[in-house]
């Protein structure tokens, strides 16, 4: 899976991120490179450059890297420095790190004795490093014209997520600035396809009184490797609808009532298992209820999104709200709305997808598309207040979203 992978796109302050927020030389392919003229503050006082790496590919669960910071204060005055590293999968894969996929270490060689904190930091973590027995605010006291450094090593655990295939770290001071910040690359092994996960409405749907709507909402997965983490499923309106309620079911299961996030507007289907691979494509099946007669035609916006523990992937289509041409008892769906957690395992694994499923693909009409991430749309944030309640109950795996962005091939 190369660097110029285009996965995805990442909005650090997108809604569903909230669901679940170079350098002096560049390391790539084991040779530094210096890169054009680059400087976040020209006027900073430190500089920060990354060297001596060891080798600049690493394997799941089996031996280690390592590279040198070092930080020198250009100024005629003391200057504070406590190291910031953020270590995630960066351009080469969809799937988040957990805290223990990956294990760093920081080794002052011309530095004072330092302690490091590791904290989780969607879609990686943050390792930061500060002077033993200290805080972190109050950093390193380095003095004018004086330099320190450290080795920094790290390891791919065994079960570093299967398709991810590469591991960045994005080096800067939290005290205070650098010349520009530092950036190191790792391949790990095996190299993935280039590709997507995707996801599409089959058609628009169409839903009044005594007359339910359905579609089929199809994920895909085109990126390499295998999800080793459950995804987690929404489906919304774009403005709440008074009566109208979700049921989907997979194959020829039974129609299960979707999980209401806001009544009338989003539902959380059943997570996709663990376990869902490179070619293979989950669907649902959805059905749409009026129990109540709108006073007016009305078009909304249909929605899908696709969580771990960010936006990965979305789907848009439009749902037709009629009212009923002739007056009719109510409908009601086929079990009452809930709000407890639906189990996993209601998804089916189809075979090997056609390549129906692409990125921005359309179906008749154009009403239907779908998106590896989607428009952030209006924000609303007691929808995901309470879709977040929902997912920690369900135990997925819910962080604050960071930027993160895929590449244009």
């Amino acid at each position: 899976m190369s660097s110029t992978r285009n996965l995805r796109k990442r909005n650090s302050a997108t809604r569903l991120a909230e669901v679940v927020g170079v350098v002096a030389s560049v390391v790539l392919g084991g040779t530094l490179l210096v890169p054009a003229a680059h400087a976040d503050s020209p006027e900073a006082p430190l500089t920060l450059a990354v060297g001596d790496v060891t080798h600049n590919t690493m394997t799941r669960g089996n031996g280690t890297n390592s590279f040198t910071v070092t930080v020198t204060n250009t100024s005629s005055t003391t200057q504070p420095f406590t190291g910031d590293a953020l270590v995630w999968p960066g351009n080469s894969g969809p799937s988040p790190l957990e805290i223990d996929q990956v294990r760093t270490q920081v080794t002052p060689i011309h530095a004072p004795a330092t302690d490091v904190s590791v904290d989780g930091q969607n879609p990686g973590m943050n390792v930061v490093f500060f002077p033993h027995g200290g805080t972190a605010t109050s950093g390193f006291q380095i003095p004018a014209g004086a330099g320190y450094s450290w080795r920094v090593t790290i390891s791919a655990a065994a079960d570093f997520p299967g398709n991810d295939d590469g591991l960045d770290i994005d080096l800067k001071s939290i005290v205070s600035e650098v010349v520009a910040p530092g950036h190191v690359h790792f391949a790990v092994g095996p190299a993935l396809p280039d590709g997507h996960l995707t996801e599409r409405f089959n058609h628009s749907v169409t839903v009044s009184p005594g007359a339910p709507g359905k579609t089929t909402l199809s994920l895909y997965d085109g990126a390499g490797g295998t999800f080793t983490s459950p995804l987690s499923t929404m489906v919304e309106v774009e403005s709440a609808a008074s009566g109208l309620s979700l049921e989907y079911r997979s194959g020829s299961g039974t129609w299960k009532p979707a999980t209401v996030v806001e009544s009338g507007r989003s539902w959380l289907l059943a997570p996709v298992p663990a376990g869902f691979a490179y070619q293979q494509t989950h669907s649902y099946q959805l059905r749409f209820t009026a129990a109540e007669q709108p006073a007016a035609a009305r078009d909304l916006r249909l929605s899908s999104r696709v969580v771990l523990g960010g936006e990965i992937a979305s789907a848009q289509s439009t749902l037709h709200l009629r009212p009923a041409s002739t007056p009719t008892a109510t409908a009601t769906p086929s079990s009452a709305p809930t709000s407890a957690p639906v189990p996993a395992g209601d998804v089916t694994t189809a075979g090997t997808a056609a390549g129906g499923a692409t990125s921005g693909a359309a179906t008749s009409g154009g009403s239907t598309s779908s998106a590896q991430l989607a428009s952030t749309g209006s924000s609303h944030m007691g929808l995901i207040a309470g879709l977040a309640a929902l997912l920690a109950a369900a135990g997925a795996f819910v962080t604050m979203s960071v930027t993160r962005r895929r590449r244009a091939a």
